[in-house]
């Protein structure tokens, strides 16, 4: 049978409508806002947010339109005919279009995510996706499998719903290496953050080993019970293979951090931040030099020799040092907050928990000395537990602090700064 005969006479042609819509719907429900407001034109979380919730559809598909199909050619009682072609070929000439479907599925979203983030996929972005095309193959021919015994109005929407289920409710239970094995990544990859080849094969082993079984049922050599057996023991392999991989990895995969570039620009400090879509390095670099100019003006001892953005190590940035200052700059300057950070950083106290007023008095009078007092006087209105009367009591005392001299306010920031640990535990 010609190609476009198949296509036409499948079902997966009338399905095809609706499949799309529910992929694009999903995307505009679920997946534009991060793209706008968080994805940072990142390729690998573009793409892993935009399958995170088509995987159970896009697999349930996959079975749900193969079983149809193969209950399709048990009634046609294709496989009573003689063998003119193998029954392999019959089965690829049926699946080929409920596979296209089903990768279509989860295809189309990543697309839509790439050109929304003005982004080019890169090989570590796609891992992801090659497991969700890997693993529609697998179901498709799962559920041909099935469609073979069972009746397909039975079959059919029955297997779909228990694919559906079963890739989608692990990620609720507390049974974290089920979230593992099921073939649905688990994590929205952060900036900076790649998924590791073994998180992607212990999704894709248990159920590729199942349609591998499945397919091996059909080879006409040896007797079933010797083919059933072999089956049998290659699932169980793959899924205590992939058990053992996974066991100790708690609610999240292992990833490949600081995957992403960045771009250094001048010394003392060298400032680096990633390649973001609209964002300048040395803008960043600009704004940098001039609030740690204002802070050592003042008297703020702010000389790093480095200052780069947490963004590139994903969701567990390391601490800063020194001579190493890891600040959220990318973020921060999207929020209007780069500046305060590092008014925030240099004002370093030598306690962990320093007296609440004294470093209020010290962190706003820095702020202040660099430019960033109305950013003060507003995260400070958001406090809770800090009411109208007492900012501005503080903004009176920190009035009178600012009428001092210059070497008056420096030796006035430095005893408040430590009588602020006077009657605390110091660091060590």
């Amino acid at each position: 049978m010609k190609l476009w005969s198949r296509v036409r006479s499948s079902s997966a042609l009338w399905g095809m409508p609706f499949v799309l819509a529910v992929a694009v719907f999903y995307y505009f429900s679920v997946t534009s806002d991060y793209v706008v407001e968080e994805s940072h034109g990142y390729a690998p979380g573009l793409v892993s947010y935009a399958l995170s919730s088509m995987y159970p559809f896009a697999y349930a598909t996959a079975a749900a339109f193969g079983a149809w199909e193969s209950g399709r050619l048990v009634k046609a009682s294709i496989w009573e005919l003689g063998p003119v072609r193998s029954r392999y070929r019959v089965a690829l000439e049926s699946l080929l279009p409920v596979v296209v479907l089903s990768i279509l599925a989860v295809v189309l979203p990543v697309v839509l995510s790439l050109v929304q983030g003005a982004a080019y996929p890169t090989p570590a972005s796609l891992r992801p996706l090659l497991l969700a095309v890997v693993l529609c193959v697998a179901h498709a021919v799962l559920g041909f499998a099935v469609g073979r015994w069972v009746r397909p109005e039975l079959a059919s929407p029955i297997l779909g719903v228990v694919v559906f289920l079963a890739v989608a409710y692990p990620v609720a239970l507390d049974t974290f290496w089920l979230r593992h094995v099921t073939g649905q990544y688990p994590h929205a990859l952060s900036y900076g953050e790649a998924a590791t080849w073994s998180s992607i094969a212990a999704h894709a082993l248990p159920m590729c080993a199942l349609a591998g079984a499945v397919a091996l049922l059909w080879l006409p050599i040896g007797r079933l019970a010797q083919r059933g057996l072999v089956g049998v023991l290659t699932v169980s392999v793959a899924v205590v293979a992939a058990w053992s991989t996974v066991r100790d990895w708690g609610p999240t995969p292992p990833v490949e951090t600081r995957v992403a570039d960045l771009e250094c620009v001048g010394s003392r400090p060298e400032v680096c931040t990633p390649k973001v879509p609209g964002q300048s390095s040395e803008a960043v670099s600009a704004d940098v030099r001039e609030v740690l100019q204002r802070l050592r003006t003042a008297g703020v001892e702010a000389s790093p020799n480095t200052v780069t953005d947490t963004l590139v190590d994903g969701r567990y940035p390391r601490e800063s040092t020194h001579s190493v200052w890891r600040l959220a700059l990318t973020e921060g300057r999207r929020d209007g907050l780069m500046r305060y950070q590092l008014v925030r950083q240099a004002v370093a106290f030598p306690c962990a928990k320093p007296d609440v007023h004294s470093s209020r008095m010290v962190v706003g009078w820095a702020a202040a000395a660099a430019g960033e007092q109305r950013t003060f006087g507003d995260l400070l209105g958001r406090d809770p537990f800090f009411d109208a009367s007492e900012q501005r009591a503080l903004e009176e005392e920190l009035s009178s602090v600012r009428k001092k001299s210059s070497e008056e306010q420096r030796d006035w920031y430095r005893t408040t700064r430590d009588a602020a640990c006077s009657d605390r535990e110091r660091d060590s």
